[in-house]
């Protein structure tokens, strides 16, 4: 049960970075370019944050899988 929880975890967030990825890219049509840089970096800072948070919950899951008798 434990591992199916971080697995959704772990979906859930990679679905994030997927639209913070869509999001970056498509803040570069905003016409102003003050609104356009706020914008990217908020995307990049939350998709680089949940693909970090992905990789810890994945990293977790194996760590607590190997403890496991």
């Amino acid at each position: 049960m434990q591992y199916f929880l971080r697995a959704l975890a772990a979906l859930a967030l990679l679905a994030l970075a997927g639209f913070c990825v869509f999001g970056f890219f498509a803040s570069a049509e905003v016409a102003a370019p003050g609104p356009r840089a706020a914008w990217r970096a908020g995307y990049a800072i939350v998709g680089l944050a949940s693909l970090a948070a992905a990789i810890a919950v994945t990293a977790a899951s194996r760590t607590a899988a190997r403890r496991r008798p």
